[in-house]
């Protein structure tokens, strides 16, 4: 999205070397967005009791897959602030969040709603993993760029390569 503050003073410059409190929010937000509209069920699946597919993310079972992959990332996702006011933030380290990004974006793709099922009153599912993977690698960029985050690692190259639209 274009904001208004980039249209009239240009975009923030990327020099951030450290990740905010912030942008750990705007990520937890967007993962947690994508567990409840169903978009890790393309991995991760819940599947309908009447075995006819999936119709969200099975949140257990990708908690377990995060936490054997990344051992430091606590789950559930902490925001970074515990309570509104607070000094003290939570942010994880840059590698165990660049991970976090890594592995959700293998495991991300668009859901899209087939019929209703009106017994258990859900969607069945299908995926588009293309389409998923490029609305949450542009969420992931629009929070670095807005949050003005660049050269976290250094191999800050392959992360710019991600965020631009590479893969």
């Amino acid at each position: 999205m274009d904001y208004f503050s980039d249209k009239e003073r240009g975009p923030r410059p990327r020099t951030g070397e450290q990740l905010t409190p912030e942008a750990w929010g705007g990520i937890v937000a967007v993962i947690r967005s994508l567990i409840s509209t169903g978009a890790f069920g393309y991995k991760y699946s819940e599947m309908c009791p009447d075995g006819a597919g999936p119709y969200g993310t099975d949140e257990q079972a990708l908690s377990l897959a995060l936490r054997a992959e990344i051992s430091d990332l606590e789950w559930p996702l902490q925001a970074p602030f515990r309570e509104v006011g607070d000094q003290e933030s939570y942010v994880p380290d840059t590698f165990t969040t660049l991970d976090l990004i890594q592995f959700s974006y293998q495991a991300v793709a668009k859901p899209i709603q087939g019929g209703y099922h009106s017994y258990y009153r859900h969607h069945h599912l299908t995926f588009d993993e293309e389409s998923g993977r490029e609305e949450f690698r542009s969420k992931i960029n629009s929070i670095f760029a807005r949050n003005g985050i660049g050269k976290l690692t250094p191999t800050y190259h392959r992360l710019k390569k991600f965020v631009e639209g590479g893969k």
